[in-house]
């Protein structure tokens, strides 16, 4: 009997989706790409092109809902670990594009560098628990040009073997996107069947689809490229002031983002990702650390489910800017309830600040954090064998379990969830043991993957391949 929760029952979901409707049939949303109004027209939407103000039917909000499928496997390089969706599992994704970083060798806090991107691609590579990839940094000692962007994708899939989740901003990154795939995952037919790479797209609140990042997906037309459609919002601020007004415009624009995108591709992989915040009122800021995030964040969960469709939820946020008692409590309450509600993938270890700082040593708590809600949602095991009325009639009252096979049993297939993260032992051997902080223990986690893992290599005809890709990228630059 797994641990159940819900916030939000089946009328209140089916309230969502009317109001959704709603929204998009008589408010309507603000399309920017001329592409996208043209296959938005095309599928039957009323387009202004004065305004760029689009109005989308019911009707077409259903058939496109009808055409997105729900049986999707996101793909790796690594055997065995392609990510089935809606199949009762969930893993962990790295969080986004900080780009400060608490350094962990001095502590001091200083902008992110390509080395850093590289160390946090790398743990993630390493560590089970991740199942995908998003940059946890930005490298800002790099210029954005072709070359260091073939450069990236070439570290990238050299040094994280399961699947990979990034955006990119103009349409000829798409084309050596194109190329690089095609060198690591084989020709076009292999890609589209293997999904080994996802694009983010973040429609802009409120009420708005963006020229640069669609237009750039676009040409990925035919690839059958799954698409996480993930605008974040700011209750408040860039949506309205309740957690379900909140939900709603959250809705509308992943559903007018599925529009477009089934429209320009029917069948086209789509994985249901908004990030619902709310504003802290003393400042206007995001206020990342605030439970009502993780509530909505639980509510977009089973709003993905209701429709479906496999889900990306986050989780883990905080306001604090270095690890510290305050960002361990709201991360692990800001993490549970979304964890309980079960998306397939799970955004949320290794950034601090509303996800704009990173830190390594954070990442190592929060994975710990994550395994402790997954057993908490694992709930009481009611099989046949967890009963033991025959180890109670044996023991006894006044008797002990401590003997008994049952017990070293249930220990080792998982009834108990032991740590080895953290203190748990008697004060005596803590005092014995030098009282090592928390902190160090993890810096120490850290520096062991970095020191002893190897990434999954290249072949050398992959990588004769990408050296010339490579050089003609840095000529174009």
């Amino acid at each position: 009997m797994k641990t159940h929760l819900q916030v939000l029952s089946k009328e209140e979901c089916d309230k969502i989706h009317e109001r959704t409707l709603y929204v998009l049939s008589h408010v309507g949303v603000k399309v920017d790409t001329a592409k996208g109004r043209a296959f938005l027209k095309k599928a039957g939407a009323d387009v202004d092109e004065n305004t760029h103000i689009v109005k989308i039917s019911p009707d077409l909000v259903e058939s496109s809902l009808k055409q997105v499928p729900r049986d999707l496997t996101l793909g790796a390089r690594r055997s065995g670990a392609d990510l089935k969706m809606n199949n009762g599992n969930c893993v962990l994704c790295m969080d986004g594009e900080a780009s400060v970083i608490i350094d962990r060798k001095t502590g001091e806090r200083r902008p992110s560098t390509f080395n850093d991107w590289l160390e946090g691609t790398r743990i993630g590579d390493a560590i089970d628990d991740f199942g995908m990839y998003w940059g946890l940094c930005e490298a800002t000692d790099k210029e954005d040009t072709v070359g260091n962007y073939v450069n990236h994708l070439r570290y990238l899939f050299g040094n994280f073997s399961k699947h990979v989740q990034d955006p990119f901003d103009t349409a000829d990154k798409a084309l050596w996107l194109l190329e690089v795939l095609q060198v690591i995952f084989g020709d076009k037919e292999a890609i589209k069947k293997h999904h080994p790479f996802s694009f983010l797209l973040c429609p802009q609140s409120p009420l708005m689809i963006d020229e640069q990042y669609t237009d750039a997906y676009l040409e990925l037309l035919g690839w059958d490229i799954p698409v996480a459609i993930m605008p974040m919002m700011l209750m408040g601020a860039t949506s309205p002031g309740s957690m379900v007004s909140t939900i709603v415009q959250g809705n509308s624009e992943v559903m007018a983002m599925i529009c477009l995108l089934q429209a320009a591709s029917p069948g086209l992989p789509v994985l249901y990702a908004p990030i619902l915040s709310i504003m802290d009122p003393r400042t206007g800021r995001l206020y990342a650390g605030a439970i009502e995030n993780s509530i909505m964040s639980s509510a977009q969960v089973e709003m993905g489910r209701y429709y479906g469709l496999p889900v990306e939820g986050t989780a883990y946020n905080t306001d604090q800017y270095e690890p510290s008692i305050q960002a361990g409590y709201e991360r692990a309450l800001n993490g549970i309830l979304p964890t309980l509600s079960w998306p397939d993938i799970m955004i949320a270890p290794g950034l601090l600040g509303g996800s704009m700082v990173m830190s390594l040593e954070q990442m190592i708590i929060d994975i710990e954090i994550f395994r402790l809600s997954k057993h908490a949602r694992r709930g009481v095991v009611t099989d046949d064998d967890n009963w033991l009325e025959d180890v109670i009639a044996k023991t006894g009252p006044g008797g002990n379990y401590l003997m008994e096979m049952s017990t070293a049993k249930a220990i080792r297939s998982g009834e108990w969830y032991v740590s080895d993260f953290g203190m748990h032992d008697s004060y005596e051997n803590w005092i014995a043991a030098g009282k090592k902080p928390l902190m160090e223990e993890a810096a120490e986690k850290v520096a062991d993957l970095l020191n002893n893992y190897e990434p999954m290599p290249f072949t050398d005809d992959q990588n004769g391949e990408l050296d010339k890709i490579q050089k003609r990228a840095e000529q174009n630059s």
